[in-house]
């Protein structure tokens, strides 16, 4: 790498060592499968587009089948955990809370101890099934009813919330669709901030994940919650959301038209919505409105933790103040990156 290129790297870094994230609330054992689809005498072809699968699934609608699956690797999962380990791969300083246990020496494994870890309880269990085009992900979530914000404070204390999460320059708030209790817990610890002269954060980032499973009025109700801290904190708030999320959302606050992510930020009241796709991401804001196309990989090693660290890289992106088309290819690179080599990319991976 040139000299140019590694004292911007280092200025980077320097500005990021002055930052604080928080991430919470999740965490998982994930284990990802492949589905075999022929077996000749040892020799296994796995289906790698979901739509043949799902095909050869409605075939045998009614009847009873079996298929078999290859456990690819077993590895820690979760959208706060996976987003953690990006974000401090690229050299920021970050707090996560979650169901992590057994794995914590694992979680701070690669980040230079810039992770600083709260385990909240045992951790939720993924089976991934992944295809190149997607991945169904079969979770066991019953473990994230421990999540709640008494359970929180008793194991981080009032003084660690005020400290490690509300001082937090940017709090990615993730995964609300599988914890029940977090639209109750943004509640009680934006409660615990002061009109002192402290600062507060000036990021809040949102990632629901599937919510077909939440009612409307539950999403009616958190982003109600999203508004009032806005209001209350000055911060800014930003939605990331992938394909499914964002019909799922269309679809439930019945947005028409053809500008429908510019018409849905508007409806739900937050500053940004990011959206990633498979070919293509978009940026949207009341006056910005970006779309980035996306390379795809044809062999991933994995597809797992793809969009969390999209999201770690836009974060990034935030922390450094770049420019939302620079965040954007701040996220595309990260989540290509870790797509190909199955790890989280560090910052000079990212910049050149």
């Amino acid at each position: 790498m040139e000299g140019c290129a590694l004292e911007k790297i280092k200025a980077l870094r320097e500005q990021l060592k002055e930052k604080k994230v928080f991430a919470g609330f999740d965490g998982y054992t994930d284990m990802l499968y492949s589905i075999v689809k022929r077996d000749d005498g040892g020799q296994k072809e796995i289906y790698r587009q979901s739509g043949e699968f799902v095909e050869n699934l409605r075939s045998t609608s009614g009847m009873s089948s079996e298929y078999q699956i290859m456990l690819k690797e077993e590895r820690i999962g979760g959208n706060a955990p996976i987003m953690s380990i990006g974000m401090a791969a690229m050299g920021a300083n970050v707090c996560c809370a979650g169901l992590f246990n057994k794995q914590i020496e694992r979680l701070r494994k690669g980040t230079q101890g810039r992770l600083k870890i709260y385990s909240l309880g045992e951790p939720a269990v993924t089976i991934a099934l992944e295809f190149q085009d997607c991945k169904y992900m079969l979770a066991d979530c019953s473990k994230l009813e421990s999540v709640t914000y008494s359970n929180l404070v008793r194991i981080m204390g009032e003084n660690a919330v005020r400290e490690d999460i509300l001082m937090a320059d940017l709090i990615a708030a993730v995964n609300w669709s599988a914890v029940p209790a977090l639209t109750e817990m943004l509640e009680y610890i934006f409660q615990l901030e002061t009109c002192h002269h402290k600062k507060k954060c000036r990021w809040l980032y949102l990632d629901l994940s599937d919510v077909r499973a939440r009612e409307t009025k539950e999403l009616k109700k958190y982003f109600a919650t999203v508004k009032q801290i806005k209001k209350y904190t000055g911060c800014q708030t930003c939605l990331s959301v992938n394909q499914n999320e964002l019909n799922i959302l269309i679809e439930r606050y019945r947005v028409e038209g053809r500008q429908k992510i510019k018409m849905l930020r508007r409806l739900l009241e937050v500053d940004e919505i990011i959206y990633h796709g498979l070919k293509d991401a978009v940026f949207c804001s009341e006056d910005i409105y970006l779309k980035t196309e996306k390379n795809i990989c044809e062999k991933p090693k994995i597809t797992t933790g793809a969009g969390d660290n999209f999201n770690a890289g836009i974060c990034v992106g935030k922390l450094l103040e770049l420019s939302p088309e620079k965040q954007l290819k701040m996220g595309n690179k990260a989540a290509e990156f870790y797509v190909f080599h199955g790890y989280s990319a560090k910052l000079e991976d990212l910049i050149y």
